[in-house]
C-alpha cells in the first residue's frame, strides 16, 4: 500500500481510495481501489501512462503480479472483478453465510481457480465473501441430480422439481422443513396436494435419500448400462468377425472347386483334340513296320501267279 501511495499521487491526495491488497509476497496481489471523483479512473490512475506507476511497483517487488480491481458496493460485481482476469457465467448467492457459487465456462475454469487455487483464494480474502467456483458442465450436472432426487418425492414430476429447484429448495430436507403456503405458491398446488408432498419428503429422509444417494444410484445404473452396451458391442463384434471368417472360408472353397474343374475341362479338351492326330499317325505307318507274316504272305502269292 505505501508502495501506491508513493507511485500514484492520487491516493496521496485522497482522490483515489484504496480499500483492500491482499498479497500472497512474491507472487500475487490484489487491490480493490475507488476514485471519490468520477472524472477520475482509479484504475487508470494506479496503472499510469503506458503502466508506468504500476510496473515501477511490479519492479520493487521483484516481479510480483498486482491486479487492480475496482471497488463497488454491489458485491456481485465486485465478486466478478476480483476473480480477473477469469469470465464469471452464472453465479448463486448465499448472503446468510457470505458465500458465493461462481459458474464459469469450461474454459475458464483454470483460469478462475489460478495457480494452486491463488486466484480464488486471493479473490476471497479481497472481497470478504467465501467463493466456490465450477464449472458450467459440472453445475449443470450437479442441478440435474438435484433434481433428480426431488423427483423421488410423491407429486413431483419434471415441472414441479424445475419449479422447486428455482425456488432454492433444491434438496429432500428443504422440501420436508419448507411451509406449506410457499410450497403453495411455489407450486400452484392445494394444501391436500402439498401435505401429501412434505409427508413423502419427510418418509425419503429419514430413509436416509439424499441428493448423493441418488447421484450414486444414478451412477451405478448408468455403469452397468454402459456394460452391458459394452458386451453387446463384442458380442456384435465377434459376430460379424466369425461371418466373415465363414465367408471367406466359404469364398476359397468355391474359389478351389472352380480350379480344379476347369483343369479337369482343359483336360479333356487336350485328349478330344489329341485323338484325331493318333488316327493320322496310324494311317501312315510305312510297310517295313509292318507284321512280317503279311509281308511274305503276299510274295509267296506273286510267285504261284507267275508259274
Amino acid at each position: 500500500m505505501k508502495l501506491f501511495e508513493l507511485e500514484v499521487p492520487e491516493i496521496s491526495e485522497s482522490i483515489v481510495k484504496i480499500h483492500n491488497v491482499v498479497r500472497e509476497p512474491g507472487f500475487r496481489a490484489k487491490i480493490a481501489v475507488e476514485s471519490t471523483d468520477s472524472r477520475v479512473d482509479p484504475v487508470g490512475a494506479c496503472v499510469g501512462n503506458r503502466g508506468s506507476r504500476v510496473q515501477n511497483i511490479v519492479h520493487e517487488l521483484h516481479g510480483e503480479k498486482i491486479d487492480i480491481i475496482p471497488w463497488t458496493e454491489d458485491q456481485t460485481r465486485y465478486v466478478c472483478v476480483a476473480l480477473a482476469p477469469a469470465e464469471v457465467t452464472e453465479m448463486i448467492v448465499d448472503e446468510d453465510s457470505r458465500t458465493m457459487e461462481i459458474i464459469v465456462e469450461d474454459s475458464q475454469l483454470s483460469l478462475a481457480i489460478g495457480k494452486k487455487g491463488q486466484n480464488v483464494r486471493l479473490a476471497a480474502k479481497l472481497t470478504g465473501w467465501k467463493i466456490d467456483i465450477r464449472s458450467k458442465t459440472k453445475y449443470l450436472e450437479r442441478s440435474r441430480q438435484f433434481k433428480a432426487a426431488l423427483m423421488r418425492i410423491e407429486g413431483i414430476d419434471t415441472l414441479e422439481s424445475e419449479a422447486l429447484y428455482n425456488a432454492d429448495l433444491v434438496s429432500i430436507e428443504l422440501v420436508a422443513l419448507a411451509d406449506s403456503n410457499d410450497l403453495q405458491e411455489v407450486l400452484g398446488a392445494e394444501n391436500e396436494q402439498v401435505q401429501i408432498i412434505i409427508h413423502s419428503a419427510q418418509k425419503l429422509l429419514e430413509a436416509g435419500i439424499t441428493v448423493d444417494s441418488v447421484a450414486a444410484e444414478d451412477a451405478a445404473a448408468a455403469a452397468a448400462a454402459e456394460e452391458a452396451a459394452a458386451e453387446e458391442d463384442a458380442a456384435e463384434e465377434d459376430a460379424v468377425e466369425e461371418a466373415a471368417v465363414a465367408e471367406d472360408v466359404a469364398e476359397g472353397d468355391a474359389v478351389e472347386e472352380a480350379a480344379v474343374a476347369e483343369d479337369v475341362v482343359e483336360e479333356e479338351a487336350a485328349i478330344i483334340e489329341d485323338a484325331p492326330a493318333a488316327k493320322d499317325d496310324e494311317a501312315a505307318e510305312p510297310e517295313d513296320r509292318k507284321p512280317a507274316g503279311e509281308t511274305k504272305y503276299r510274295a509267296s502269292y506273286r510267285f504261284l501267279h507267275r508259274v
